[in-house]
């Protein structure tokens, strides 16, 4: 019982743990006092202390982060929600946006079974705001210059209009 549980304290709910902490600690003062005389009320006590020590084991709820804001945000702003071509959005963008993506990604694989502490909350909630952040972030390449294209056609039917070709 005592070190599997010792590592894993951050799974299990606070309340939960003290009272099966309360059974552990009755359990061994009882094993460390006198030993007790076999009578059926001296028997009574060590049942009743192996048995709430076996309760408060199986009664330990196991907490486990909260993915889905971060599930959420990859539903949302996954790549299946890009309306353009990759290559229509900057190398840049695009480059952050997959990032995001794949941090998001791999969280959700990663913190599937991580235990319910602020630090862990912390980091699902950065990833889903960054990977929100990139989405938005997209920055779609502008359209090519064609002021010189334009300027060399409108010279050129210039020149046309003053010869007369026919």
């Amino acid at each position: 019982y005592c070190s599997e549980l010792d590592a894993d304290e951050a799974y299990y709910d606070a309340t939960d743990l003290a009272e099966w902490k309360a059974a552990l600690a009755e359990a061994k003062r009882l094993l460390e006092s006198e030993p007790l005389y076999l009578t059926d009320a001296n028997q009574a006590i060590i049942d009743n202390a192996a048995a709430a020590l076996s309760k408060e084991y199986d009664d330990l709820y196991e907490i486990y982060v909260d993915l889905s804001e971060l599930a959420a945000a990859v539903d949302t702003y996954g790549e299946d929600k890009i309306e353009n071509e990759i290559e229509r959005y900057t190398p840049d963008s695009w480059a952050a946006y997959e990032a995001a993506l794949a941090a998001a990604q791999e969280a959700l694989v990663t913190y599937d079974i991580a235990p319910d502490t602020a630090e862990i909350r912390e980091i699902i909630a950065g990833l889903a705001k960054d990977l929100e952040l990139a989405y938005k972030g997209l920055t779609i390449l502008g359209n090519c210059d064609y002021s010189e294209l334009d300027a060399a056609i409108a010279d050129y039917e210039a020149k046309l209009a003053d010869k007369d070709l026919y």
